[in-house]
């Protein structure tokens, strides 16, 4: 964290290592990437507010907050909080993700995946819950590996034991023999 001081008042700001994905997603969300922006998100204040604070050694506050990088280059962890990261295997898995999907966006549908990943329930309410943790740690540290997972989701790597095409073929010559008896 990095302290500042505003009005008399010590305040304290993330480094980009320390900036939790809900943070991210504000930021990124703005209009402007900028330092403003940054000191709005991570202040919990407006731009207007944050464009009129008074800081000292600016140069040195900009270059110690960092650079946001790329998420989708970093590589994925194998450990997220006290859990191991597994791919999504089951149907119930992938199902509980396509039918969640209309929910969330982006790097928050990326946090529930990695959530439904990571605890291997059908309990909606744990992964929800998880999924709200996942978005209060370092974005650093969960969007890679929830970016990966969300792209082998997405390209079908996942459950690749299961042809979903094959069954929907089962399911209809079934349909069709049911019908005809």
């Amino acid at each position: 964290m990095i302290e500042l001081k505003i009005n008399k008042e010590k305040k304290y700001i993330p480094t980009v290592r320390e900036l939790t994905v809900k943070q991210y997603i504000a930021f990124m969300n703005s209009e402007k990437q900028d330092i403003i922006n940054y000191l709005s998100v991570t202040l919990g204040v407006d731009y207007v507010a944050a464009w009129n604070l008074n800081i000292n050694n600016y140069d040195v506050l900009f270059a110690r907050i960092g650079e946001i990088k790329d998420y989708s280059k970093l590589k994925p962890r194998k450990f997220i909080l006290d859990y191991e990261v597994e791919e999504i295997s089951t149907i119930g898995q992938r199902f509980m993700i396509e039918e969640q999907s209309k929910a969330f966006e982006n790097e928050e549908l990326m946090c529930f995946i990695l959530a439904v990943a990571l605890i291997k329930t059908p309990d909606i309410g744990r992964i929800i819950e998880l999924k709200n943790k996942l978005m209060d740690e370092p974005f650093m540290e969960i969007l890679p590996t929830a970016f990966f997972l969300q792209k082998r989701f997405v390209n079908g790597k996942i459950c690749a034991n299961f042809n979903f095409k094959n069954l929907i073929r089962l399911m209809k010559i079934l349909v069709l023999k049911n019908k005809r008896a």
